[in-house]
């Protein structure tokens, strides 16, 4: 091996194919994220409706007795308006509970991916980590040659030299 030869790295094209993957997985985790901390939002903005609609199914029911001499019921049109009402709220929050669970079985998804994202993250990094590693080691052991030639060249010009030199005259 001469000094004027460069290091190669044999295993470098798969190590730039694995720092890309890495790079692509970095991307896929943060979408998986943002996405997760989408469905978490969408899941607190349903239960915020929930107890809205909640407390305002409850408030006709709590106003119908109060204030009224007898803490008796109002005429039978505001108990049928508040029935009718009772009953569009009730539905509403059917569908808001039913809105709900199915919010929770995408952030079950969404939690899922993340995890299968971090794990495959983990891999390609793990695989980087150890390809880089092998390309230190490598590299360190080529750097090593080098300079035992080098140092060799030098030692064989100066045996040359001590060779060459003209002996002492014997007179």
């Amino acid at each position: 091996m001469s000094t004027s030869e460069r290091f190669h790295f044999s295993l470098q094209p798969r190590l730039d194919q694995l720092r890309e993957e890495k790079s692509a997985c970095q991307v896929a985790l943060a979408k998986a994220r943002t996405a997760l901390v989408t469905e978490q939002q969408m899941d607190q903005v349903l239960r915020e409706k929930h107890a809205e609609f909640t407390q305002q199914m409850h408030a006709p029911l709590d106003n119908s007795t109060e204030g009224r001499p007898g803490s008796g019921p109002g005429p039978a049109h505001e108990l049928i308006d508040q029935g009718r009402t009772f009953v569009a709220f009730a539905a509403e929050i059917q569908s808001i509970e039913q809105r709900m669970a199915e919010q929770r079985e995408k952030i079950v998804l969404a939690e899922e991916l993340v995890k299968e994202r971090e794990q495959e993250l983990s891999r390609v990094m793990s695989d980087v980590q150890a390809l880089e590693r092998l390309l230190d080691r490598q590299k360190y052991d080529w750097d090593c040659e080098v300079e035992r030639n080098r140092q060799a060249e030098v030692d064989n010009a100066a045996i040359a030299a001590w060779v060459r030199r003209k002996p002492p005259s014997h007179s």
